[in-house]
Order: structure tokens, then sequence, then C-alpha cells
């Protein structure tokens, strides 16, 4: 439209400059990119895997370059990489155990003298839990426990558990029990009702429930729009 056009700067209103930096011809820098936490859930006391990228931008070949991974501000690993081209980008894992529950930062920082030190390092935050727990629900009570999908949850993700629940014995330490990473509970469906609070589980599994009654939808329901 008309006034629209009126709205436009002219050529001649626009100003710009530019200039192009030339870097020396031995200039250093390397880069920590990013620190990535690849285990889906973290849990104390096993290793959660990270991967670190790193890139040299510099104009020459950098070689044994000391890179560090520090847990809250704490050394926790080291590495070097032999050699790193120019305009090239490594990639380096490390697989850290933390004790502690809660959110913790892990840090990952190269050791070289370079033009830029302040992308020399780079953090990323992770919520570590103790353990998994999961509640599974079991619809299918009536057929044999070997043919029912619930067992092969069970099995699959905590065969430990599956055992015990199967001898009837307590284990000789409970320390056992808590140090796994994935503890189940197994329930029939029909006593969903009796588990005061599901936000106690950080996954609930439905196996062979073709339905639930009014009580249970609603409880379901309930955890679900809390997070669940």
């Amino acid at each position: 439209s008309a006034s629209a056009e009126k709205q436009k700067p002219a050529a001649s209103m626009i100003h710009f400059a530019a200039h192009v930096a030339q870097l020396p011809e031995n200039a250093n820098n390397v880069s920590v990119n990013s620190v990535t936490v690849k285990s889906p859930v973290p849990t104390t006391n096993r290793p959660i895997l990270c991967e670190v990228e790193v890139t040299n931008h510099g104009t020459r070949t950098i070689r044994d370059i000391p890179l560090s991974l520090l847990v809250d501000g704490k050394p926790s690993a080291t590495e070097s990489i032999p050699h790193l081209e120019q305009g090239a980008t490594r990639t380096v894992r490390f697989s850290p155990t933390i004790s502690e529950v809660g959110p913790r930062v892990i840090e990952a920082k190269v050791t070289v003298d370079d033009a830029m030190p302040d992308d020399n390092a780079a953090a990323s935050v992770v919520t570590v839990i103790s353990r998994i727990n999961i509640l599974v629900l079991n619809g299918n009570t009536f057929a044999n426990k070997t043919e029912q999908s619930a067992t092969f949850a069970q099995l699959s993700l905590d065969p430990q558990s599956l055992s015990l629940s199967e001898s009837g014995d307590a284990p000789d330490d409970d320390s056992s029990i808590e140090s796994r990473p994935i503890q189940i509970r197994s329930l029939d469906i029909n006593y969903i009702t009796s588990v005061d609070r599901l936000d106690e589980f950080d996954v609930v599994l439905l196996c062979d429930v073709p339905r639930l009654n009014e009580e249970s939808s609603d409880k379901l329901t309930s955890y679900i729009k809390n997070g669940g």
C-alpha cells in the first residue's frame, strides 16, 4: 500500500561499515564448545556418560592439549588430546560417578595458552537422583506368571527384585537394595488404590490392563497431570 511504501526507509538512509580482521599467522585458540550429559537418568554411584566437544579455531595444529573434567568445581578426570588440526573438532568422552543427589555442575576445561581464554571452559548442570522407582501394574493376573508382560518388564528392568519376590527371602544386606539404580514394585491393577502416593514413583507401567475403574482412572490421571 501507499502508506507502507512511505514507511520504508530510503536506501540513502541506511548506513553500515565492515572491518575484516586478519588473524596473526600463529594465532592459538582452542575452545570447549559444550558438555553434554548422555545418560538419560543419572543416578548416584553409577557412571554418567558425558561428551565434551573441543574445537581448534586457531591457525595451526595444537598438540597434547590437557582436558580436565570437574564436578562441582572438584577435579574428576583428565584426558590429553594428542593433536587437533586447524578447524578440527574432537569429542572426548568421560564417565564420572557422583555420590550426592541433586543438581550438579559438570565442567570441562582445556589448559592452553591462547588468544581467547574465556572460551576454554564450558559447563552443564545435571540433576542426579539416588534411584528410579517404577510401579508395574499387572492387569493379567489369571495367566501363568511366566507369560505375563508385567513379569517380562520387571525381569528386564530389575531382575534382582523378581528373584527376591520369588524366594520370599529378605536380602542379607539392605544396602544391596539401596544400591540398585532401578527399583520396581509390582502390583495387581485392582490394588492401585492401596498406594497412598503415586508421585513416589518416577514411572508407572500398565501391563495388559484392558480397563480401569473410575477410582483407579482418577488416581492415574492426577498422577500424570502432576508430571508422572
